[in-house]
């Protein structure tokens, strides 16, 4: 499944830096052997370093040490990583999870940005009976530079269940599952069609709300047959100096009506 995950960082009077972190990856399916994880950075409006990118799925770990120094409107760049499945003792399912870390120069924040999702690992092993995880999405935090303690976070999730494993049609529904440490005002939670953010366009059929939980509905009849992009944001404007950060989720469904 293409997805792509996402932590916004707006302070005020700048422009909000972006790191994005995607793929092509076997969400919800089953896996086995080595699984090659091709994996998008995207930095925008960023001056900084991209320290590492880090992948771990049961036994299996991997890390790349980066330390690249980027400064740049927009850059990005694809970096593979591999897990070996046959590590874990155990086949069933397990949680698979991609961080990529960044530092801004101007103050030395963290940026951080995480994938949370399930993979089935089947290598002829002994099964364990542990279920799936619930719910899949993008995490955000900053463990430093933050007035409130070493981690404040905002994650954006799904359902996991509610992913599609095909194409869509009709009222389609987007369970949409927020968090956030702070949420001194309350998290904040948008989801829209096909955004191009850095275009001035947040998309068709917007949705906002305020809360944890939310069942947002599309028409997909309103939709072009073909590949979407849905869009599910988290945000929490109670932030060191009133920033707000965000965590941002996006995943592509193909709508065949």
């Amino acid at each position: 499944m293409q997805v792509d995950c996402q932590t916004w960082w707006h302070p005020p009077g700048e422009e909000a830096a972006h790191i994005h972190m995607g793929g092509n990856f076997p969400l919800q399916r089953q896996v086995s052997g080595v699984l090659d994880l091709d994996i998008k950075i995207q930095l925008h409006d960023f001056s900084g370093v991209l320290r590492k990118i880090v992948a771990g799925c049961g036994g299996a770990k991997a890390q790349l040490a980066l330390d690249l120094d980027v400064a740049s409107h927009h850059w990005e760049q694809v970096f593979r990583v591999s897990l070996d499945t046959t590590k874990s003792v155990t086949d069933g399912w397990y949680k698979l999870g991609l961080t990529a870390m960044a530092v801004r120069a101007s103050d030395g924040l963290n940026m951080n940005v995480g994938l949370d999702s399930n993979v089935e690992i089947v290598n002829g092993k002994v099964r364990h009976a542990k279920q799936p995880g619930s719910l899949t999405g993008a995490t955000s935090w900053m463990p430093t530079g933050v007035d409130t303690g070493p981690h404040a976070y905002c994650n954006a999730h799904v359902l996991s269940e509610a992913l599609p494993q095909g194409p869509i049609s009709g009222m389609f529904t987007v369970p949409a599952r927020l968090s956030s440490q702070l949420a001194r005002t309350g998290v904040k939670g948008f989801a829209t069609v096909d955004p191009n953010v850095h275009g001035g366009d947040f998309g068709k059929q917007q949705r906002a709300w305020q809360g944890q939980s939310q069942d947002v509905a599309f028409d997909t009849t309103e939709l072009p047959n073909g590949l979407h992009k849905f869009m599910v944001r988290s945000h929490d404007e109670g932030l060191k100096d009133d920033g707000t950060l965000s965590a941002v989720f996006v995943f592509v469904a193909e709508v065949a009506n």
